[in-house]
């Protein structure tokens, strides 16, 4: 700002007086916003008049939303002669500073003043101007207000008139507008304080849980309280204003044991002046026991007292928060390792197969969980439906505490209390028992016991739900631990039931050895110390035991008894399958029964029997015997009743295997007496006829007698060649053994004498064939020529055999191919119209293909036959 010449009348005397003045008056005690106002406007009187201004002004920089950084108007003075801006203008005066330069605004916020002549200060702001001259403003000067460093507003002085100030003028007046600032500041400051101290004296006041204070100790070592906030009363019933009257009332209330710990933090603090902080407990007016702690920091005074400032809070709730988490931790940690091992239990519970080792596994681990001296498990037998102690712990080095002895009058109390109930009973003093029932499919199956000290008895409810939950999984694992071992057993009967049934199907052909089969099957499923097998025919009424064993042994032969009042009698009239645990009690339940059993009568007890039947019509039975009672069980019967089964079916493959046998063996003698009377009894008789005729015909025609001799030659050896075939296929073995070429010369030998058909032969050297192959090769041959001599009405036939070896045999060994060939010149057949039934050809083929030939049939009407065979194989040399 560029200096005008001075005021008249000497200005800066006047402004220094003035000054003075303002500092005076600015310098009182902080007031409020209205008595603020009213010293800032005497202020401003007082400067304007000694500057002998047309107005002075106080404005606040503000932001407005629609054009930014403006002004407003605090407070306004005017001479006499003039109006108010806001009497001119009708509302609040503000100032847009976007009318004025960027270089006064920037120059103002640097804390800079401006002003001078508006003509010529302002000739860059037209519209700044033009507000002026509308106001008839000649003269502005504009004095920034600093609030610690930023730009808070200014303080103006306007002329009609142009003036000119002196930079000692113009420094007095910015000396004037700090020390306004500083006002403004202070005042603020004061007020903010003011207003914090009557919030935090509210807060404190209406703390719920917390009050404030203040303690003042002397140098002499003395104290007293300064401030107690009124929340005391509402926490502990102590009147606030008591308690600052008498300093050692609240001391009295704090709890016995917590005083000695309160001194020495206080001292510690006193003594190193360092804030402490303090946990206590303290009596209220009605006698409760609640927390309180204390948070206080110290600070000296200038004249040597210290204060001690802080804030005492009621932490009763926090305390029984921290009690309830402590706990609830512990039962949370209780819980995991509860977890932890109820995760073991059920690892060993779910792999159990031996039940007594893997429940006392359990049973120490139960001890773990529940923190018991002692755990008992005890399991149903099955059979007899008794109670047993199956597994048991102790935590403790103790003597037994539940006694097998109270397993029943625990058992008898469980109905009542829904499987779960504390017992009082022989246990040292401070335990007790809980005895959960294990069930499985609402069926009780055991008990278990947990002998726990009597303190935790508060726990009652957790433990039993825990306590259910372990007997629970008991009692599924008992459960599946016994179908386990039923299946272990059942399997294994499966096995000794499959291995008995292959013992069966071993036994062969032979009705002896295969009752004796079914005897070593049975006993290798049960106890048999007699064993029977009877049969009875379809349609008879006599029953004839076949096979009869008991201690003494094998009984040799077999009888036969009427099936009136016999055993084999009741059971078929009673059902397939019966089961005696006791025969004495069994004749007097069953007085009708009048039948004996097999064996010593006085030492048979128990038995099992099941009924054979066979498809054609056979009835029997198996009948095991035991000397003692109760031997057997459903599942012997069971077992007895499938093998019977199986023994009905390799019973009656026995009985029609031996009907085949003797079919067969009446049809050979059947076909060797046809052959015998087609062949060599007619051979035979022809040449008896002829030698009886001989001696005549030598007398009377010798040439006659010679072509008889010749006849009778001829037909002795077409005899032999007929008895030679026929010892070869009376003897299979020496069918294999013969060489096959040797044997098909003899069968062509035979054959050719039978009907007088010329046979030629051309039969290759065989090597040694495998028995199966060599018979199936002799016998196609021997029902082709069958064929030549039935059907064919030849007169020719003929046989060959060509053998071919392939190259590189070994002396040892032969590999090659056989091609037989049977032609003859009869009268042929049409292939393609030979019907269904010539089971002769359809028998040629399936033997053809059981050795893996290839057969080839060719015949043509008129013509003749052939029959082709070829066989490709490994034989022995011959």
């Amino acid at each position: 700002m560029t200096p005008e010449p001075g005021l008249a009348s000497d200005p800066h005397g006047r402004l220094s007086v003035a000054l003075a003045v303002c500092a005076q008056r600015l310098a009182a005690d902080p007031v409020g916003a209205v008595e603020e106002r009213e010293v800032l406007a005497e202020v401003l009187v007082t400067l304007r008049e000694s500057a002998g201004a047309l107005r002075a002004v106080l404005y606040e920089n503000i932001t407005l939303p629609t054009v930014g950084p403006a002004a407003r108007l605090l407070v306004e003075v005017w001479a006499p002669s003039e109006r108010s801006l806001t009497e001119i203008y009708g509302l609040e005066r503000t100032l847009i500073w976007s009318k004025m330069t960027d270089a006064d605004r920037m120059a103002m916020a640097a804390g800079e003043p401006i002003g001078g002549s508006i003509a010529q200060r302002f000739a860059d702001a037209p519209l700044m101007c033009a507000d002026l001259d509308e106001l008839g403003i000649g003269t502005l000067h504009m004095f920034p207000i600093m609030f610690s460093g930023q730009w808070w507003g200014h303080l103006g002085l306007s002329h009609r008139e142009p003036q000119s100030w002196r930079d000692s003028e113009v420094q007095l007046m910015r000396a004037a507008a700090a020390m306004i600032g500083m006002f403004l500041q202070r005042n603020r400051e004061v007020a903010a304080l003011r207003a914090r101290e009557a919030m935090l004296e509210g807060l404190s006041d209406s703390l719920p849980d917390a009050f404030l204070y203040q303690i003042e100790e002397q140098p002499d070592g003395t104290s007293r309280r300064t401030y107690l906030s009124r929340s005391l009363e509402q926490r502990s019933g102590i009147s606030v204003d008591l308690a600052l009257h008498d300093f050692d009332l609240l001391p009295t209330r704090m709890h016995p044991d917590d005083v000695s710990a309160y001194e020495a933090a206080k001292q510690y603090a006193q003594k190193n002046n360092t804030p402490y902080k303090f946990e206590h407990r303290y009596t209220t007016t009605d006698g409760s026991i609640r927390w309180m702690r204390w948070h206080s920091s110290p600070r000296v005074t200038s004249d040597g007292r210290r204060l001690w400032s802080g804030l005492a809070t009621d932490i009763t709730d926090y305390q029984q928060l921290q009690e309830s988490l402590r706990q609830a931790n512990q039962n949370l940690r209780r819980r995991i390792d509860q977890l932890v091992l109820f995760n073991q239990i059920a690892q060993h519970l779910g792999g159990m197969t031996n039940t007594s080792t893997t429940l006392s596994v359990v049973c120490r681990l139960i001890c773990a969980m529940f923190n018991a001296s002692e755990v008992l498990v005890a399991l149903r037998d099955l059979p007899a439906r008794d109670l047993k102690m199956v597994a048991r712990a102790a935590a403790m080095d103790v003597d037994d505490l539940l006694s097998p002895t109270m397993l029943a009058r625990i058992e008898a109390s469980l109905g009542a209390d829904n499987g779960v109930t504390w017992v009082e009973g022989p246990t040292p003093p401070g335990y007790v028992v809980l005895a959960v029932a294990l069930a499985a499919q609402d069926m009780p199956i055991g008990l278990l016991l947990i002998c726990v000290a009597q303190a935790d008895a508060h726990l009652s409810g957790e433990i039993i739900s825990l306590a259910q939950t372990v007997a629970g999984a008991i009692a599924g694992a008992a459960v599946g631990a016994q179908l386990y071992v039923r299946a272990v057993q059942s399997r294994e009967r499966l096995e000794r039931l499959n291995a008995a049934s292959r013992m069966i199907n071993e036994s062969g052909l032979d009705p002896q050895a295969l009752y004796g089969a079914i005897h070593c099957a049975v006993a290798h499923l049960m106890p048999v110390e007699a064993f029977v097998i009877t049969l009875v025919e379809a349609g008879s009424a006599v029953a004839e035991t076949v096979y009869a064993y008991d201690l003494a042994g094998l009984e040799q032969g077999t009888y036969r008894f009427g099936l009136e009042q016999s055993f084999v009698g009741y059971m078929r009239q009673h059902g397939s399958t019966l089961r005696v645990d006791d025969f004495r009690q069994f004749y007097q339940q069953h007085p009708e029964v009048k039948f004996h059993v097999y064996g010593d009568e006085q030492d048979t007890r128990s038995a099992v029997a099941a009924s054979l039947r066979t498809s054609d019509g056979v009835y029997g039975i198996l009948f095991s015997q035991c000397y003692l009672p109760g031997v057997y069980s459903d599942e012997d019967l069971t077992i007895l009743e499938l093998l019977s089964v199986h023994a009905a079916t390799a019973i009656q493959n026995v009985r029609r295997a031996q009907q085949r046998r003797r079919d067969a063996i009446d049809e050979e003698r059947s076909r060797l007496a046809r052959d015998l009377h087609d062949s060599v009894n007619q051979s035979l008789f022809s040449a008896s006829l002829i030698a009886e005729r001989l001696p005549e015909m030598m007398q009377l025609s010798p040439d006659d007698a010679n072509e008889g001799l010749r006849q009778l030659h001829q037909l002795t050896r077409s005899a032999l060649a007929e008895m030679r075939a026929l010892l070869i296929e009376l003897r299979p073995a020496a069918l294999a053994a013969a060489p096959l070429h040797q044997a098909i010369n003899h069968l062509a030998q035979a054959f050719g004498g039978r009907r007088g058909i010329t046979i030629k032969t051309e039969l290759d050297p065989a090597p040694v064939l495998p028995p199966e192959v060599q018979i199936a090769l002799y016998r196609i041959v021997q029902e082709s020529l069958s064929n030549v001599i039935k059907h064919a009405y030849a007169r020719t036939a003929h046989v060959r055999m060509e053998v071919t070896p392939l190259v590189g045999d070994s002396e040892v060994s032969w590999s090659g191919t056989i091609d037989i060939q049977v032609r003859d010149n009869g009268r042929g057949f049409a292939i393609d119209q030979v019907g269904v039934g010539r089971f002769g050809l359809e028998i040629m083929r399936e033997r053809a293909t059981a050795i893996g030939a290839e057969l080839e049939l060719l015949s043509q009407t008129g013509v003749g036959t052939q029959v082709t065979l070829i066989w490709c194989g490994s034989a022995g040399v011959a």
